[in-house]
């Protein structure tokens, strides 16, 4: 099935009139949305291309807004191969960056045997801190048994991420 994904906000569509009588009111299809600068058609029936018209592998992560870019993270399967970075300006065309994870990485302790997965990235709240947190789950050598949730940290969302070893939930 196809959606629209609109690539500007439509609640600054509505006409004053429209949200001085109504302020919690949204705009139906008929609203004045001339401020709507573009729809994105994007079709959830097919395999995602990033911009170098290769699979957009990011199973499992999450979308982050910072400023105006959107970062999506995820993983790389059938087996562990990376925590995957994308950008967009609009929601519908990625450009792969750097993998943010890769086995063997320096300073990581999970292994290629390993199931690592579900990385969430988000704004670190504590001041001083580094500004960027990532969470995964991990199982040591079994994929069947995943009892260990790691944080990573990072001052730029293309890393690089340090693992935060005594922060590790067994």
């Amino acid at each position: 099935c196809k959606i629209a994904a609109v690539v500007a906000v439509i609640l600054s569509g509505c006409s004053k009139s429209q949200s001085e009588s109504d302020p919690t009111s949204v705009p139906s299809a008929k609203a004045d949305n001339s401020n709507v600068s573009a729809v994105s058609f994007i079709d959830n029936n097919t395999v995602w291309k990033d911009t170098n018209t290769q699979n957009i592998q990011a199973q499992g992560g999450n979308i982050l807004k910072d400023g105006t870019l959107y970062h999506w993270f995820g993983m790389e399967y059938p087996l562990w191969k990376a925590v995957n970075h994308y950008t967009s300006t609009d929601l519908k065309n990625w450009t792969k960056q750097v993998a943010a994870l890769t086995p063997g990485m320096s300073g990581l302790p999970f292994g290629a045997t390993d199931w690592v997965g579900r990385p969430y990235v988000m704004k670190n709240p504590n001041a001083g801190m580094s500004p960027y947190v990532m969470t995964i789950e991990w199982a040591l050598g079994s994929p069947t048994v995943r009892n260990r949730y790691c944080f990573l940290t990072a001052t730029s969302l293309n890393g690089p991420w340090t693992f935060q070893a005594s922060k590790t939930i067994n």
